[in-house]
C-alpha cells in the first residue's frame, strides 16, 4: 500500500521544472487527472485502513502516542527544519566517546524483519541488501520474507555474504520465525502450534506488528518488536492530506515536501517517529512472566517508488517500484508532458524515484545483540535470553552501550535473571550525554542527564534503560533496552 502512495508524488514532479507563474497554467491542463487522483488516494487510504485498523486490539491503541513535546510530523519535513535536524544530528554525533563500561560480550548490530525478491512485495536483491548492509554498519541480517509456494526458509540466503551474516526467516501472520533446521513448518497448524514448532528446531519466534495480535497469552514465544515504523504511519492524517493538493498553493507546497525528501532521505525517514509506549507497557507485560526478547522491526522492502518510461502512441507508463502498471499519460491530451518527461520513447526511462532504498531503513534504526562472537548461533542464543537492545543508530552510533547489574565482582547485564540481594546496583553507560530514564516494571524511577547512570537496586523489579536526546528542542528516543529481571 505505501509503495502505491508514492504515486501521488508524481504530481509534483510534473511541475519540477516549473517557475511558479507557470504553475496555474499547468493544473489546468492536468486538472482532467484530478478526480482519477482523488480516486487512487481514497482506494489507497481505504486499504491502508483495513489492513492497520481492523480487528486492532484496545490494548495496543495507544501506539502511536507521542511524548508531550513531539513535534507535528508536517512540521518536522519541513527543509529548515530537516536542514537544523542534520545540522544538530552531526554535531552531537561528533561529541560519541568510548564506553569505557563492559557487558562481557561484543555489541553486534542487528537488522531482523526485512525482505527481499523472495517476498511478493520486494523485488530487492541480496546483493544490494549486502552492498546496503556494508554501507551503514550492519554485521547481520534476518530476513523475514513473506509466504510463497517456495520455502522461504528453505531458499533464503544463509551464512557469511561479503562480510555480512544472513539468517533466513519468514513473517507469517503476526510473527516472524525463524526456524533452525531451516524449514517451515506445517502452515496449516494454529499459532500455538506454529510457535512450538519453530521452537522445538531451537529457533525464535517474534510477534511482529503487535498492533494486530489478538492472543497475547500464546506461551512459547521468544519476545515482541518494541518499535515498527509502520505504526508511526499509522496516524498521519496531516500527511495524508498534504498529498491530495487542490489548488497551485497545494502543489507548490508538495513540491516543496519532495525536494526536501529527496534532499534529507534520513531526517525525513524519521520525521514519522513516535515514541512506542503501548508496545513498551506490553513489553513490559510479557518480561515480567518470562525472559522476553525486545527487537526493532526495519521491516524493509525497498519497494516504495516510482517509474516513468516512454510508451507506444506518444503515451507516458507510471509503474510502482515492482513494475506494476499505475497508470498512464497521454501526451497528446497534456502536451506539457513533453516539457517535463521529454519525448516518450517506448520503454526509455525517464524519471526513476526510489524513496525506501535498503541503506535508509537499515541506517535509520537497528536491533542491537550482544554476543561472544558473531555466528549464527551466538545471535541465536543471545536473541533467546534477551540481549538486545533497540537504538535508532540514524542519530548516532550506539555500539558499545551497557546495562550491567553488579552483585559484588559478579555482573548481570540485557536478558539475565538475577536473585534479589541487599547491595546490589544498576550501572549504565551511553556514547553520548543524553536523558537516561531507568524504568522498573514499566514505572520511571530515576531521570538524570549525562552518559553514566547508577542505581541502587533495593526491590526485585524488572529494570530496563531508555536515553533520548534532544533535537530541533524534542526529546527523541536513541536507546530503548531489553530489560535485566531482578526477582526475590
Amino acid at each position: 500500500m505505501m509503495r502505491r502512495c508514492v504515486f501521488l508524488v508524481l504530481l509534483v514532479l510534473m511541475f519540477s521544472h516549473a517557475q511558479a507563474d507557470q504553475i496555474d497554467t499547468w493544473l489546468a491542463e492536468v486538472g482532467k487527472l484530478r478526480d482519477r487522483v482523488s480516486e487512487f488516494i481514497r482506494t489507497t487510504r481505504r486499504e491502508i485502513e483495513n489492513r492497520f485498523f481492523v480487528n486492532m486490539p484496545a490494548t495496543a491503541s495507544s501506539a502511536v502516542l507521542s511524548l508531550d513535546t513531539r513535534t507535528p510530523t508536517m512540521q518536522r519535513l519541513e527543509r529548515n527544519m530537516l536542514v537544523r535536524l542534520r545540522s544538530e544530528r552531526q554535531a552531537l554525533s561528533a561529541k560519541r566517546q568510548p564506553v569505557v563500561l563492559k557487558t562481557g560480550y561484543q555489541d553486534y548490530r542487528c537488522i531482523i524483519h526485512a525482505h527481499c525478491y523472495l517476498s511478493h512485495d520486494s523485488n530487492g536483491t541480496i546483493e544490494e541488501i549486502t552492498a546496503a548492509a556494508k554501507q551503514v554498519g550492519i554485521d547481520a541480517i534476518f530476513m523475514s520474507d513473506h509466504i510463497q509456494e517456495k520455502d522461504v526458509v528453505a531458499e533464503g540466503p544463509r551464512g557469511e555474504k561479503d562480510g555480512v551474516l544472513f539468517v533466513p526467516g519468514s513473517e507469517n501472520r503476526n510473527f516472524l520465525l525463524y526456524p533452525a533446521d531451516y524449514k517451515l513448518p506445517d502452515l496449516s497448524l494454529s499459532n500455538q502450534g506454529l510457535i512450538d514448532a519453530v521452537r522445538k528446531t531451537g529457533g525464535q519466534v517474534f510477534v511482529a506488528h503487535p498492533e494486530g495480535l489478538q492472543d497475547w497469552g500464546l506461551q512459547n514465544l521468544t519476545g515482541m518488536e518494541i518499535y515498527n515504523i509502520h505504526v508511526d504511519f499509522m496516524d498521519e492524517a496531516q500527511l495524508y492530506a498534504a498529498l491530495q493538493p487542490k489548488d497551485s498553493a497545494g502543489y507548490a507546497k508538495l513540491l516543496s515536501l519532495l525536494d526536501a525528501m529527496n534532499a534529507y532521505p534520513h531526517e525525513a525517514f524519521a520525521a514519522l517517529y513516535d515514541y512506542p509506549k503501548a508496545f513498551l507497557e506490553r513489553y513490559d507485560q510479557m518480561v515480567a512472566q518470562k525472559p522476553f526478547t525486545a527487537i526493532a522491526a526495519n521491516d524493509s522492502h525497498q519497494n516504495v517508488g516510482f517509474v516513468v518510461k516512454g510508451a507506444p502512441d506518444g503515451k507516458y507508463r507510471v509503474e510502482d517500484a515492482l513494475g506494476e502498471l499505475i497508470t498512464e499519460l497521454d501526451s497528446k491530451q497534456t502536451p506539457a508532458l513533453k516539457l517535463l518527461f521529454g519525448e516518450p520513447v517506448p520503454d526509455k526511462i525517464l524519471l526513476k524515484r526510489q524513496l525506501d532504498p535498503y541503506p535508509v531503513s537499515f541506517h535509520y534504526v537497528s536491533t542491537h545483540v550482544l554476543a561472544k562472537e558473531r555466528t549464527e548461533r551466538a545471535l541465536r542464543d543471545a536473541l533467546t535470553v534477551g540481549r538486545t537492545y533497540v537504538a535508532f543508530d540514524w542519530i548516532a552510533d550506539t555500539t558499545g552501550t551497557a546495562f550491567v547489574l553488579k552483585e559484588g565482582q559478579k555482573t548481570y547485564t540485557l536478558g539475565d535473571t538475577a536473585q534479589w540481594k541487599n547491595g546490589m546496583h544498576l550501572e549504565a553507560e551511553v556514547p553520548l550525554e543524553a536523558t537516561l530514564r531507568l524504568m522498573k516494571d514499566g514505572q520511571e524511577v530515576l531521570k538524570t542527564q549525562g552518559r553514566v547512570l547508577k542505581y541502587e537496586v533495593k526491590e526485585p523489579g524488572n529494570y530496563r534503560l531508555e536515553a533520548f536526546v534532544t533535537l530541533c528542542d524534542e526529546p527523541r528516543a536513541w536507546i530503548l533496552t531489553g530489560a535485566i529481571r531482578v526477582q526475590r
